[in-house]
This record gives C-alpha cells, sequence and structure tokens, in this order.
C-alpha cells in the first residue's frame, strides 16, 4: 500500500516499505513580512522535528523547482536522507553552497531517474503559473556564485519539472504549479494528480485540456493553503486568498468527469 501525505504547499511525503520519498518538502514557512523584506533561514528545529519523524526512512528526495516555498529547507533534510536528490542545475548549485557538494542528480528536462528498486521518477519539463501581478515570480538560475542567505528573490526559478512518480505499479504526477507544458506532456497519464491551485485562471488549458490529457482517476487540489502561516494542529488551516476554488472544481470537474476529486488537509493522508 502506498502512502501519500500532503505536508503543506507542494510538499509530498510518499511512503512504501517503511521508505519515504519527498517531493518539494518545506517546513520553516516564514511569515509575510520575512518572505518581503528579510534573507531567509531554514529553522532548524522545524526541519529536525520533520526529519525525527521519519528517521532512517528518507530514501530519496525530487525537487520540481528552486522557488523558497519548495527547497527553503532541502539543504538541512539532504543529510538525513540516504538516496538520490534529484533536481535542476540551480538546486545543484543551493546545495553546493551549503557544503553538498555532488548530491543532486541534475536533469534538463525528460530523464527518468530510479530512487530505488521500485520507484523511478521522470522529470517532465512544465511551466510555471503566473501568479505575482500576471508574471512567473523570480525567473532565472541560483547560481554557483550565490550568497547565503538569501532574500526570497534569490530563489530563482530554475528549471521547472512536473515529476512524475512511479512507485509499486501506481503513477503519481506532480503539478507543483498551475502550468504545463502541452508537448512534453503528451503521453504521460497518471493514477493521482496532485494539482496545484494558485494561477489557475491565468494558465490557458490547465484545468480544462491538462486534466483530459493525463486522465487520472484521483485529483488531488493542493499548495492552496497559505504556506507564510506555520501549520497549526488539526485539521484547521489557513487557504491563499482569491483563489476561487470553487470555479476551480467546477472547471476541473467537467474536463475530467470520471475522476474522483480528493481533498485533503495537510498532513492529510491518501492510500493507493
Amino acid at each position: 500500500m502506498v502512502k501519500i501525505r500532503w505536508t503543506g504547499a507542494a510538499g509530498l511525503d510518499i511512503s512504501l516499505d517503511g521508505r519515504t520519498f519527498l517531493v518539494d518538502p518545506y517546513v520553516t514557512r516564514p511569515g509575510r513580512y520575512s518572505i518581503l523584506f528579510k534573507a531567509l533561514v531554514s529553522d532548524k528545529s522545524a526541519v529536525q522535528s520533520f526529519v525525527q519523524d521519519r528517521t532512517g526512512r528518507i530514501a530519496g528526495i525530487v525537487a520540481s523547482h528552486t522557488h523558497f516555498d519548495h527547497v527553503l529547507d532541502i539543504p538541512g533534510i539532504v543529510p538525513f536522507c540516504r538516496g538520490p536528490v534529484v533536481g535542476s542545475k540551480s538546486l545543484a548549485n543551493l546545495l553546493d553552497r551549503h557544503g553538498l557538494n555532488h548530491r543532486v542528480r541534475v536533469c534538463k528536462g525528460g530523464e527518468t531517474v530510479s530512487l530505488d528498486h521500485d520507484i523511478s521518477v521522470t522529470m517532465i519539463p512544465s511551466a510555471h503559473g503566473r501568479v505575482l501581478m500576471g508574471r512567473v515570480p523570480y525567473p532565472g538560475e541560483i547560481n554557483s556564485g550565490t550568497r547565503l542567505p538569501m532574500k526570497a528573490s534569490g530563489y530563482a526559478l530554475g528549471a521547472m519539472f512536473m515529476p512524475r512518480l512511479v512507485i509499486n505499479g501506481a503513477t503519481i504526477l506532480h503539478a507543483g504549479s498551475a502550468g504545463f507544458d502541452r508537448h512534453a506532456m503528451e503521453g504521460h497519464t497518471c493514477d493521482v494528480l496532485f494539482m496545484c491551485v494558485p494561477g489557475w485562471q491565468r494558465s490557458p488549458g490547465y484545468v480544462t485540456r491538462f486534466p483530459r490529457m493525463v486522465d487520472p482517476k484521483i485529483i488531488v487540489p493542493f499548495h492552496y493553503d497559505d504556506f507564510t502561516r506555520p501549520l497549526g494542529p488539526g485539521p484547521g488551516f489557513q487557504i491563499l486568498p482569491r483563489l476561487d476554488m470553487d470555479g476551480f472544481v467546477r472547471a476541473v470537474s467537467k474536463s475530467c468527469p470520471t475522476a474522483d476529486m480528493v481533498f485533503l488537509n495537510p498532513n492529510g493522508e491518501l492510500e493507493i
């Protein structure tokens, strides 16, 4: 049985047989003022708590892109990972600045990487949603000369991927931003689609053509929690403003009426 936990923002914890594979793990969740005006520093105690819950089990890490809400905490988690770390050249440059040289299996797009004997990830080229005043935030690369700590703007996008994981025969597609590359997605279907909500209105085809192309059995909306606020205990959490969640659900359900739409709370779990 594969268990998939949404850990907040675009983070997934995918577990099988005592092993955990992480996609975009993010636990520091700095406040809005820090994001706008301060250099960002990973919360060591939050990271320590995160890895303690998974002691000896982290067997792989995948990064869809290098915005801060996807990679800020990865350098603190990597020393506890006994398997591959998969991402872009920007991710490799970031980890190098943290003294974690050569830990990243660098992808340019289209590669399939084995994370373990029964799990692989294909790094499908993708596109980021236009979520910042109609534009893609912080384009460009994290370069090898980057000085730490960085402000949010320093965590440049890098290469944008839509990871497709195959684990125990099940396929999981991680759409960590509301965009897609129509040509790159040809032929890639999935059982479970985790689908970013913010920015869906500004991404032509994202809620209409894209779900039909990948033909999921289950669609899980995610990355709509307010990642500038800490996650409290229990089911309560703040969602980002101006999402039009009802409109998103209607459009996706019309596009892909055979799929079941499942809503999780952060740290909620889906079994497949």
